[in-house]
């Protein structure tokens, strides 16, 4: 055999090789990881990517469609929000999948880290289009979608990136997308297909309804055709068309319409169905279900439902752990500048008033007490090591290193303490009623407040700027929090509309007030949702009257003083990990 020859064997078996490995999703694949999904793998028209078959499913050499795809954090209240649109969307264009394929990616979960930072995903949620030719993460297009955007806008951004697309492709199985231009192109199918069908539109960059009713028809393709005609066509003219978007069908050697309206989205599209009874079947919309609970009401049980509300120390420690390593690697291949020193800041704030112990009672009350004894913390003692020697490392860093170091000397450091960070455990009061309730948002807000509450104890000289934790946390929301609509309105809130000042904050109790009424207004805001709010644990201004009975006077106004003893007792209790 000469050289040549086993040149070609080779890459003939590499390439074998390759294929033998390489890994496909399909719309039942259920992906790896250890996160909370949003949609149901098998259930719903999207299909999940991991890490191990997004290359190999969205690359895939000579495919035939498209890919959009949306990439969430399971625990990211927006993405929960705009979860609803996104079923309705991939249920809406079912019928397109053979020109683009809908798609999904949980990138809070870890083990999807590599992909996630391959397609610059630093918010949440992200869309984004990748076309035919698409051969690396590089190529995918942002999708101007979020939270609020409707199904009916999903499939307008899509169909124009399909259009796009085309345009740039030319692909032969879409070639169903540029207009007819005048009788002669009508005469010609008239000869090849039993029916022809036409939709007029006035034609535009932004016009997309002809694009999503031929990709609405594409099923039936090889039954009939379906064309797009502009508004000031010679067809249109002898139609005497006078609104548009209008439709017609035709039938063979026949140039006058058997039907023919105004057209109005699915109404319309099923009369031309009926019309045309095509033999080829496409999936019936997913019906929509409520899911029932087993709730306690709380007017007639206050009792029971007080039991649900506690601090927890594992739900802290796991918000932390992702808090500092996968928010934080996130964002930027490099970090520094501010971003370094919101980060260092953080740590500090940690090392200084992140509790390792509990107490029914505040620091400064046990003093009184002879039967107050203090349990330690022991998961939370290990972690103040680790935060220490963060910032130990942090400091040699000269303000500046890049996330794969970030994370390399966190794991070091993580196993070396023995892993105190419970990152595998489910989530105790933050544990929602549903997966898609609660969860990492809830454990950052009680660490928020135990911070907060704990810098407060600790300030026994009165000396610290009171404002100085408060500052430390809007930092690390600025540089680090991935739910994007959620860092905005947190951002807005604390420098403009409920703004974080020496005004407000005078005191260290100040800035604990302060952080409550700041929840109590982000709670005000979400209250209603259903979409994000637990059934169970309602978005109440804090604290309901079953947890605290005194805490609100007659008029629904909150006593201060009466919140300021409940807010350090109910931060001070913290309830250990399980053993």
């Amino acid at each position: 055999m000469d050289f040549s020859s086993m040149l070609i064997l080779l890459c003939t078996t590499l390439f074998t090789i390759k294929n033998a490995t390489a890994k496909i999703s399909t719309m039942d694949y259920k992906p790896n990881g250890d996160n909370t999904l949003l949609y149901q793998p098998g259930y719903e028209l999207i299909m999940h990517l991991d890490q191990d078959t997004f290359d190999d499913t969205v690359f895939e050499k000579d495919r035939k469609h498209s890919f959009v795809i949306e990439f969430y954090a399971d625990w990211c209240g927006h993405c929960r929000s705009f979860a609803p649109a996104y079923r309705e969307f991939a249920s809406d264009v079912r019928s397109w999948r053979n020109v683009t394929q809908v798609a999904t990616m949980n990138c809070a979960d870890i083990y999807n880290k590599d992909i996630c930072k391959a397609n610059k995903i630093t918010t949440f949620p992200t869309m984004k289009y990748f076309a035919r030719d698409s051969k690396s993460a590089k190529d995918g297009i942002d999708v101007d979608a979020d939270s609020s955007s409707s199904a009916e806008e999903l499939r307008q951004m899509v169909a124009k990136q399909i259009l796009d697309d085309y345009e740039k492709g030319k692909y032969e199985e879409w070639s169903m997308f540029p207009y007819v231009k005048d009788k002669a192109d009508l005469q010609k199918e008239l000869k090849k297909a039993d029916h022809v069908v036409y939709f007029f539109e006035e034609a535009g960059d932004n016009a997309t309804a002809g694009a999503e009713f031929i990709l609405d028809m594409y099923p039936y393709r090889k039954e009939f055709v379906s064309r797009r005609v502009e508004s000031d066509s010679e067809l249109a003219k002898d139609l005497k068309i006078s609104s548009f978007p209008y439709v017609a069908v035709y039938e063979k050697d026949n140039e006058k319409p058997i039907f023919s309206q105004e057209y109005s989205g699915n109404d319309t599209l099923n009369e031309i169905l009926e019309k045309l009874s095509p033999k080829t079947t496409t999936e019936a919309p997913l019906a929509t279900t409520t899911r029932k609970y087993d709730l306690i009401d709380c007017e007639s049980n206050p009792d029971k439902c007080a039991n649900l509300y506690y601090t927890s120390e594992s739900d802290m420690l796991k918000a932390v752990h992702y808090a500092l390593r996968d928010e934080v690697i996130r964002p930027n291949e490099i970090i520094k500048g501010d971003n370094f020193t919101n980060l260092l800041n953080f740590v500090n704030l940690l090392i200084d008033n992140f509790p390792t112990e509990t107490s029914g009672e505040p620091k400064r009350a046990r003093r009184y007490s002879r039967n107050s004894q203090p349990t330690t913390l022991k998961n939370s003692e290990h972690a103040i090591e680790i935060f220490t020697d963060l910032k130990s490392w942090l400091e040699e860093k000269n303000n500046t290193m890049t996330a794969d170091e970030w994370l390399e000397k966190f794991k070091e450091i993580d196993d070396a303490k023995d892993n105190p960070f419970t990152e595998k455990e489910t989530w105790q009061h933050c544990k929602g009623t549903g997966p898609e309730f609660r969860g990492y948002t809830c454990g950052l807000w009680t660490t928020f407040h135990t911070l907060i509450v704990h810098a407060n104890l600790n300030n026994k000289d009165k000396k610290s700027d009171p404002m100085e934790p408060l500052k430390v946390i809007q930092g690390w929301v600025r540089s680090f929090f991935g739910c994007k609509p959620c860092k905005t309105h947190f951002l807005e809130m604390t420098e403009k509309t409920y703004k974080m000042d020496k005004e407000k904050i005078k005191t260290s109790e100040d800035a604990v007030l302060y952080l409550w009424n700041a929840h109590n207004i982000v709670n005000k805001r979400l209250h209603g949702k259903p979409e994000t709010e637990d059934p169970q644990f309602l978005k109440y201004q804090f604290p309901p009257e079953f947890l605290c009975k005194d805490c609100q006077k007659s008029d629904d106004k909150f006593d201060d003083k009466k919140v300021m003893e409940f807010l350090n007792k109910y931060y001070t209790k913290i309830k250990p990990v399980k053993k």
